[in-house]
C-alpha cells in the first residue's frame, strides 16, 4: 500500500507570519492526523494559488463585485467516500467604510463528476485553482520554500575555483568526500 497524505486544511495566518497545514497520513499501519504550524515563508506560487481563489469566492457568494475586496486565507477540504473533493473557502472581506474586515466562509461545495452532472458544484476554474493550491501545499511540505536554493548563482568554472579559491573574496571551497 505504501504511504499517502490527504490534505485536510491549508491556512495562512498573516498576523503570525505562519502557515498551518493539516493532513491525514495513511500508511500500512493505519492513519495519523498531523497538524503543522510553519514559520518559514512558502514559495510565491503558494501565495499566488491562495490569492487566485479570490474570484472563486466572489462567484460562490454570488457577489462578483466583491472580488477586489476579498483575500482568501484558508481552505478546508472534505473528501467523499467516492474520493470526490469538496471544500469550504474562508476569506477576509475588507470593509473600507468601517475601517476593518470580516471573515466570510463559502458554503461547502463539491467537484462535479463531469460537466453533465446537475447541481450546485464548483466551476471548472475553481476546481483547477483548488487542486493547484493543494499541490502547492504538498510542495511546501516537501520543502519548497521562499528560498528555493542556498546557492542560486550559476556554478563557476573558473580555474581558481577548481583549486578551492573563489575569486577575490578570499573564501575557500571545501571539497566533500566523493563517497557518502
Amino acid at each position: 500500500m505504501g504511504t499517502s497524505c490527504t490534505i485536510k486544511k491549508i491556512k495562512v495566518i498573516e498576523s503570525m507570519g505562519k502557515i498551518e497545514i493539516d493532513c491525514t497520513n495513511t500508511t500500512d499501519k493505519g492513519e495519523d492526523d498531523l497538524k503543522g504550524l510553519f514559520a518559514e515563508a512558502a514559495a510565491p506560487d503558494f501565495y499566488r494559488a491562495m490569492d487566485d481563489l479570490r474570484g472563486s469566492v466572489a462567484g460562490i457568494l454570488e457577489a462578483p463585485e466583491l472580488a477586489a475586496r476579498l483575500k482568501p486565507f484558508a481552505v478546508k477540504f472534505h473528501y467523499g467516500k467516492d474520493g470526490r473533493m469538496g471544500a469550504i473557502i474562508s476569506a477576509k472581506l475588507a470593509l473600507p467604510m468601517a475601517g476593518t474586515e470580516t471573515v466570510v466562509n463559502t458554503p461547502m461545495r463539491k467537484c462535479p463528476v463531469d460537466e453533465k452532472e446537475i447541481g450546485v458544484y464548483f466551476s471548472p476554474s475553481t476546481v483547477d485553482r483548488l487542486w493547484k493550491l493543494e499541490a502547492e501545499a504538498r510542495a511546501y511540505l516537501l520543502g519548497k520554500r521562499a528560498q528555493t536554493s542556498l546557492f542560486d548563482g550559476e556554478p563557476t568554472t573558473d580555474a581558481s575555483a577548481a583549486d578551492g579559491e573563489l575569486g577575490d573574496t578570499g573564501a575557500k571551497v571545501l571539497p566533500f568526500a566523493k563517497e557518502a
